[in-house]
């Protein structure tokens, strides 16, 4: 099966996860009475059949659908009475031959299992348990009655054969010697002389096989040395990696490269069987993606930073010693290496600097060049290179049990194994907190009120008041047990089910998350998550009360984002009597403060007006009313309505004879009328016209049928233009509504509801 799949469907990636056959960290290896292959896997904690010709049969073991392990770290396997036996922590767990857990024992008789290693039984099927924690050989019954215990001649047994002849063979790695026991169990030799005695195989009557470091020793069963081989560079460790005798090859594994190997015992050959996939994700610990679209992936078990492109393909290694949690910026990588220091590379890999912070835990650039960092003990430290530049959590605010950093725009989040994550400004100060339903392994923040959570089992995408908005990857995830029969396991199926996410990132419309346990980082359309923006606002009407006509008063809208994806956008529309203190906005809880303006207000009058908002959740309209006690200010009122002689000045009704009128998409009014309303006068003299306002110390001059007007504010003259130019109509001189507004600094008020204009001109 292949190990990755480029975009299938097309807003999909998925890099590594095991097939059916792979192995993940193999430490051990035993064969059934059908000379069929289990192979312990430490990496997915589970157990693979193969065939003898290496076909595969099925796996078991892995983690149940409560997401707790059915094999906490298995060591050996041996068949009695029609079912597997193995050697786990505390326990020996019983299987039948198609994987299904029927039985855990914990106790033999008096004796409390601690760590059981090797397993063997004799001709009479009993069961030999060697577990050097207990220091004994435990001997019993296939019932698991007891029957009898080794233990002053041995102090940590991996391993007890017995002979054809009913001598028993056991490895110590205390002693570093093999001992060779009577059928009484009483010593009568002993041999070798190791240095790191792993395991031993036997075919109980002419041969012994001892695994020590990277050799392997041939010995006679009365334990006389014969010969010894190097496996170098292969490398079969783990906790006890068991091995195989079948004719002359032992069969055993290579814990790091992820190969299953044959030895020849004949000429001391190694043959490979089963090579290590080169695209594997072998326990992967964090990512990240960079503002290219390149992602980082922590490979803590090879040393190394694997960088890949969007179609999962490799594109560089970059050297790090044991990597763990990882931040990019525009030009920089930065890694905590062996749980001790922070190693700044390029994003290419060029080897910058270190930072010689004690107990890094996490830890985030907030610019390109200035980088927050976690410590245990609950602190977060601004450093700027190798400088730290600010504590920013400092002993009063520590978040204790902290595990989880990020940042985002002006603030950044610290996760807690307390089951906690709270919000802070970038300076410190504290915003929110929630409690979360588990032990958080990532968060993201998307806005001061939104951030992702990544727990065991899934995503969420939770608000600054504890609400799961979304939620993404809950349920079982990719588990061996119960899977018995398939021909194939495919752990790149179920993607919407996650087994440990332990860290997600985002670029452009994608969200990341890489999987520790499936072992594969898959991408995801943003849209599992990031549902659209939704808007709320409130008040949805605006009432600023009643204000005396020229004093101010202060309100508030809150925008809140309800949905998903982050909100933004402007108020598109404001009333001229509204000053709002930002038209623009972008963020999940945004307040804008409005001030009005009621200078030109009538007393004892209600107005009403809209304001528009704009966004990429939709357009909400909020309706504003403020009343108006009392006229304190000098000012003259003139309401007029197109195509309507009858206009009102303050509380009088005047009939004009000539309606104002639409010309050229321009409001034509009366301008006698208007102007001496205003305390103006207006001459006339062969065309030319001359308007003043003495209180104003303000004269204009213009000309009927001409646009350019002369302007005098005092000594000062201005030369401007109005359109359409002034214009007799039935007897009445007109000029654009604009002549007013523009010239004479007067302010209008369109009325939707009446189709009326309303001019104020103050006269003091």
């Amino acid at each position: 099966m292949p190990i990755v799949f480029a975009q299938e469907p097309d807003d999909l990636l998925v890099m590594g996860g095991p097939s059916a056959d792979g192995l993940v960290l193999p430490s051990g290896v035993s064969v059934d009475p059908d000379n069929n292959f289990l192979i312990v896997n430490d990496g997915t904690n589970d157990i693979l059949s193969l065939t003898e010709k290496l076909d595969y049969r099925f796996r078991f073991g892995g983690y149940s659908t409560n997401f707790e392990k059915v094999l906490d770290a298995p060591a050996h396997i041996i068949f009695s009475k029609k079912r597997m036996i193995i050697s786990d922590i505390g326990c020996l767990k019983i299987f039948d031959l198609k994987g299904n857990l029927e039985e855990t024992i914990k106790n033999i008789g008096d004796e409390t299992l601690k760590r059981p290693m090797g397993l063997s039984t004799d001709s009479r099927n009993r069961i030999y348990i060697s577990d050097p924690e207990l220091g004994k050989v435990i001997i019993c019954e296939s019932d698991f009655s007891p029957y009898k215990v080794i233990e002053s001649i041995v102090k940590k047994p991996v391993h007890c054969f017995v002979t054809s002849s009913y001598r028993h063979i056991i490895l110590d790695t205390e002693l570093k010697k093999g001992i060779v026991l009577s059928s009484y169990l009483e010593k009568i030799s002993d041999f070798g002389d190791f240095k790191d005695p792993k395991s031993i195989v036997t075919d109980g009557s002419r041969r012994i096989f001892v695994l020590d470091e990277n050799t392997i020793h041939s010995f006679s069963i009365s334990g006389d040395s014969r010969q010894k081989w190097k496996l170098s560079p292969k490398k079969p460790e783990g906790l006890y990696p068991s091995m195989v005798l079948i004719d002359d090859s032992i069969y055993l594994t290579s814990h790091e490269s992820g190969e299953f190997l044959e030895f020849d015992t004949s000429n001391g050959k190694v043959k490979t069987v089963i090579e290590q996939n080169p695209n594997n994700l072998v326990l992967p610990s964090c990512h990240v993606t960079d503002e290219n679209g390149r992602i980082y992936i922590a490979d803590t078990l090879n040393d190394r930073i694997r960088v890949v492109n969007q179609q999962g393909d490799t594109l560089f290694n970059i050297s790090s010693k044991r990597p763990g949690r990882m931040s990019v910026s525009r030009n920089f990588l930065a890694v905590i290496e062996e749980n001790e220091y922070i190693q700044v590379y390029t994003r290419e890999g060029g080897d910058l600097y270190k930072i010689e912070e004690l107990n890094p835990v996490d830890l985030s650039f907030i610019s390109d060049d200035s980088l927050l960092i976690l410590t245990s003990d609950g602190h977060v430290k601004k450093y700027i290179g190798t400088e730290e530049a600010d504590e920013i959590l400092d002993d009063e605010k520590i978040i204790e049990n902290s595990i989880i950093l990020d940042s985002a725009e002006d603030y950044f989040a610290v996760a807690s194994s307390d089951k906690s994550v709270s919000i802070f400004s970038r300076f410190g100060d504290f915003e929110w907190s929630i409690k979360t339903s588990s032990i958080p392994r990532d968060v993201t923040i998307l806005s001061s009120g939104k951030i992702i959570v990544a727990y065991d089992n899934g995503l969420k995408l939770i608000d600054r008041f504890g609400k799961v908005i979304e939620s993404f990857g809950e349920g079982d995830g990719l588990f061996s047990e119960g899977i018995k029969t398939e021909k194939e396991i495919d752990y790149q199926k179920d993607l919407a089910k996650f087994t440990k996410p332990v860290s997600i990132s985002r670029f452009g419309d994608w969200i990341y998350v890489l999987d520790n346990i499936a072992m594969r980082l898959t991408r995801f359309n943003k849209q599992i998550l990031l549902s659209p923006p939704e808007i709320k606002v409130s008040p949805e009407i605006l009432d600023f009360g009643s204000v005396p006509a020229g004093d101010e008063t202060e309100s508030s809208i809150v925008i809140e984002n309800i949905g998903g994806e982050t909100l933004e956008g402007s108020l598109s529309v404001i009333p001229r009597w509204v000053i709002s203190n930002s038209k623009r906005f972008k963020g999940d809880d945004v307040i804008i403060k409005l001030k009005t303006r009621t200078n030109h207000f009538i007393g004892g009058k209600t107005y009403r007006e809209n304001i528009v908002i704009d966004s990429n959740a939709g357009k909400i309209i909020v309706p504003c009313i403020i009343g108006i006690s009392d006229i304190s200010l000098n000012q003259v009122d003139i309401i007029i309505e197109i195509g309507n002689t009858k206009v009102e000045v303050g509380d009088e009704v005047i009939d004009l004879g000539v309606a104002p009128y639409i010309k050229d998409g321009k409001t034509m009014v009366p301008l006698r009328f208007i102007s001496e309303a205003f305390g103006g006068s207006v001459e006339f003299d062969d065309g030319y016209i001359d308007v003043s306002f003495p209180q104003k110390d303000l004269w204009v001059s213009l000309e009927l049928g001409e646009e350019d007007v002369i302007l005098d504010i005092g000594e000062e003259s201005k030369f401007l233009t109005i359109s359409p130019p002034p214009q007799i109509k039935s007897g009445t001189t007109f000029v654009p509504l604009t002549f007013f507004t523009d010239i004479l600094s007067c302010e209008y008020y369109w009325d939707s509801k009446t189709k009326s204009i309303r001019l104020v001109y103050i006269l003091d």
